[in-house]
């Protein structure tokens, strides 16, 4: 009896320093990792480490996923993880889930932000978003003029591209005279009369 007790002991001791170990060893693309494949964190990870993963988000992770809400939420909480069980989903409501694996964005809605789409769906306006200080209406351009203006070719390399152009036509047209005389004097025959 004594031996299975102290064997369950010990086996009991090494699983707590693995599990504490784990805990202590995460690493930044571990919390993310975590993040990423489900919209939550399953596993509990310290201050340092969330605020790590933090600040080593990918961009596309942050773009797409809710990544960044959950690791701030679980640094809100102490030292993160499960706050109370439920993820909140981008559509789904304070402890609701939409299904969807994932969205980009805060994923929290209020009741407050369904009322004034709502509103906005009955009313007819297009609605507006305030954007880093800035009132963005769709259909006006908003973020997208300063897009638009970034794609927009330099003059000089306009004026490059009309030059590379004009001595490649030039060229062309010196090596077809070469290669067929005859048809250039036809047509200087036919221009004259």
């Amino acid at each position: 009896m004594r031996r299975i007790r102290d064997t369950l002991i010990l086996l009991v001791a090494v699983a707590a320093v693995l599990v504490s170990a784990q805990v202590a060893m995460a690493s930044p693309e571990q919390v993310i990792r975590d993040c990423a494949q489900d919209g939550k964190l399953d596993h509990h990870y310290s201050l340092s480490d969330l605020k790590k993963a933090e600040k080593k988000l990918p961009t596309d992770v942050d773009e797409y996923t809710n990544c960044r809400d959950v690791i701030n939420r679980a640094e809100e909480q102490g030292s993160g993880g499960h706050s109370n069980g439920s993820s909140n989903g981008p559509l789904g409501g304070p402890g609701g889930s939409s299904g969807s694996g994932g969205g980009g964005g805060n994923s929290s809605v209020s009741p407050s932000d369904v009322n004034a789409l709502n509103h906005a769906k009955s009313s007819g306006k297009a609605p507006s978003l305030s954007l880093h200080g800035e009132k963005v209406v769709p259909g006006t351009g908003g973020v997208f003029k300063t897009a638009g203006a970034a794609n927009s070719v330099p003059m000089p390399v306009l004026l490059a591209l009309i030059a590379v152009g004009l001595l490649t036509a030039t060229g062309g047209v010196v090596a077809l005279r070469r290669r067929f005389p005859e048809v250039f004097g036809a047509a200087l025959r036919l221009l004259r009369r």
